[in-house]
């Protein structure tokens, strides 16, 4: 489809916003500590002639713009559909004075409130506001939802981060070095409004660029003074590093004492969020959204719209392990705001018939290797149900359990083996590309399927329960899902990954629901392996939906360390795994199998209306 407006290098801004037919307000909201916050409003033409519009919200700690340049594309596409757009620079980022004890704290949460109120306070508005945003601006529109006034009439996150440690920043306990370290370096950058050619590949599209100044004669000095103050914020890249247990995320600082951090996954009592519509985008492919998007949806009877697609972080490539390098996503990125757009379109006139549309409750998600949208009200869908895979000798994977008396399979482990620099991991980098891990499972310890004698669709959460011990009392093990096809090339699938001290299964309430074993990763149930001693290693593998077709081949390739993306455990010194697979002691997956591949299916072309 055509796009509805054009990203330039070197333009005349006004000038390029004035062919759009959108003007811009630039200003400073005060909260009531004083603390001065920078937004930016594009606000479509409707308004010019008298009209009242919407507003939606965007609150984002990586610049609301840059100087000199046009908004970002999904500014102009709702900016044109009708809405006017606010972009907003969080608490001690970008031209927005005050301090960051920590991402996400709560004392840059309660800034929300009072940035909703004085947008639906504005003579341009109708009084209705909805929060949206990818990433952390996707937290931030959730987190915008637990002291939100009754102006906030939904909240649109997308590819948000629902259990900060589990889903993004220590999956499994493994801390992610491929994320955490080039965007620690780059944040630290921005807030300083020094990106210069020092920084890491990753942000090359903030080089020799600065945030924009509030429109103003005195915009410049007030950005030098914002500025200034940034220089307090916390660093992330170094805090992280003392982090191994959930219960690390504690910051004690002059400016918040005995801080610890929110995370969305703590918020779900609040009576805000079983009240406001959401509407949350996730993907299969990127880091825990999809995981963190299903614990949500189960975990809530509020009116909730989900979407898990097979997408880049952001949603803007399809990264469906079937199709094509470098895909456009589908829906393609633009379409996924007329999506957004219609879902709020009620807000234009606040007519009841219209806002009936935000108290769905649907889970979407798309099944690769069938290219089939489904809905569901569950999780997993009602039809599907577990079929144990035993881990056989000769490297097989069989439903058959093992029969010998004494079986196992020393692993030395690889400390090189890796899935690249593109991996769902690095939120760094617009793809998600594995390629055909053919050589890469050299290095892993596998056991392989037959070619199956009819297609077979997995959805849910695959559980993998090893019976193994270590020559080391600690380390990482990483379990991958994979499809080997006829021609001996092998597809990547999902993954789940365990840090050793942390496989016991906590007898305490989850705080959310779980799909496999709970572990709290809390220091209190931190064990210690005991050297060459087998014990059970159980968890669950990342959500996925794919169909797997007749002549193919699953295979469950382990490993000890995946060195693009986590940090080495043992840091030093050789490590060997024996797994155990015989008739007293064996290991195996549960595959969630899907016996109705199609009576869900809704239309591609227009899946979600």
């Amino acid at each position: 489809m055509n796009s509805l407006c054009e990203r330039k290098t070197d333009i005349d801004v006004p000038s390029e916003l004035a062919k759009l037919s959108i003007t811009v307000i630039s200003e400073y909201i005060t909260m009531p500590d004083g603390v001065k916050i920078a937004a930016d409003i594009w606000l479509p033409s409707s308004v010019v002639s008298g009209g009242k519009v919407p507003a939606m919200l965007e609150l984002t700690r990586y610049w609301r713009v840059i100087h000199n340049k046009l908004p970002r594309e999904r500014v102009l596409y709702l900016t044109q559909l009708g809405f006017a757009h606010a972009v907003v620079d969080c608490r001690g980022s970008g031209a927005s004075f005050g301090v960051r004890p920590s991402e996400q704290s709560e004392t840059e949460v309660n800034d929300f409130r009072h940035i909703i109120q004085w947008l639906a306070s504005q003579p341009w508005s109708n009084g209705a506001v909805a929060t949206v945003g990818s990433s952390y601006s996707g937290n931030t529109a959730e987190f915008a939802m637990v002291d939100a006034p009754n102006a906030l009439k939904a909240a649109v996150p997308r590819f948000s981060d629902f259990d900060f440690y589990s889903h993004l920043t220590f999956p499994g306990g493994l801390l992610n070095k491929v994320f955490l370290e080039p965007w620690g370096k780059g944040i630290h950058a921005m807030d300083n409004n020094l990106i210069g050619e020092d920084i890491h590949a990753q942000w090359k599209d903030y080089k020799g660029l600065e945030v924009k100044a509030i429109d103003g004669e005195d915009g410049n000095n007030d950005l030098k003074k914002a500025v200034g103050q940034h220089k307090n914020n916390v660093s992330m890249e170094a805090y992280i590093h003392s982090v191994v247990y959930r219960d690390d995320y504690n910051f004690t600082s002059e400016f918040d004492q005995s801080y610890r951090p929110m995370s969305l996954h703590l918020m779900q009592d609040n009576p805000r969020l079983g009240q406001i519509p959401s509407y949350h985008w996730a993907s299969f492919n990127d880091a825990g959204t999809a995981a963190g998007a299903i614990s949500r949806f189960m975990g809530s009877a509020a009116p909730m719209r989900v979407v898990i697609g097979w997408w880049s972080h952001g949603g803007q490539l399809d990264t469906n392990p079937f199709r094509a390098v470098n895909s456009e996503s589908s829906p393609e990125f633009e379409e996924q705001f007329i999506h957004i757009a219609r879902y709020l379109e009620g807000l234009h006139d606040l007519d009841d018939q219209k806002l009936k549309r935000l108290n769905e409750r649907c889970l979407y998600y798309f099944t690769a290797g069938q290219d089939l949208w489904k809905k569901t009200d569950v999780w997993p869908p009602k039809s599907v149900a577990m079929q144990r895979w035993y881990f056989s000798d000769r490297g097989q994977l069989t439903t058959e359990a093992p029969e010998v008396e004494a079986g196992s399979d020393l692993y030395p482990v690889d400390f090189s083996a890796g899935t690249g620099v593109y991996s769902r991991w690095n939120q760094m980098v617009p793809e998600v590309l594995y390629g055909d891990r053919k050589n890469r499972d050299l290095n892993l310890q596998v056991y392989t399927s037959p070619p199956l004698k009819q297609d077979i669709e997995i959805t849910g959460h695959p559980v993998v329960y090893l019976q193994m011990s270590s020559s080391s009392n600690d380390g990482a093990v990483i379990v991958y899902l994979e499809v080997v096809a006829p021609d001996g090339s092998i597809t990547m699938l999902t993954e789940g990954g365990l840090r050793l001290i942390h496989r016991k299964v906590s007898k305490k309430q989850p705080p959310y629901p779980m799909f496999g074993p709970y572990h709290s990763f809390e220091k209190s149930d931190a064990m210690a392996m005991d050297e060459f001693i087998p014990d059970e290693v159980a968890f669950a593998l990342l959500p996925l939906s794919v169909n797997i077709l007749k002549g193919h081949a699953i295979r469950i390739a382990i490993a000890g360390h995946d060195q693009d993306s986590f940090t080495r455990i043992p840091n030093k010194g050789e490590q060997i795994f024996e797994i155990f697979r015989n008739r007293n002691i064996n290991s195996y997956i549960d595959l969630p199998i899907n016996d109705d591949t199609h009576g869900s299916g809704v239309d591609l072309a227009n899946p979600f209306y």
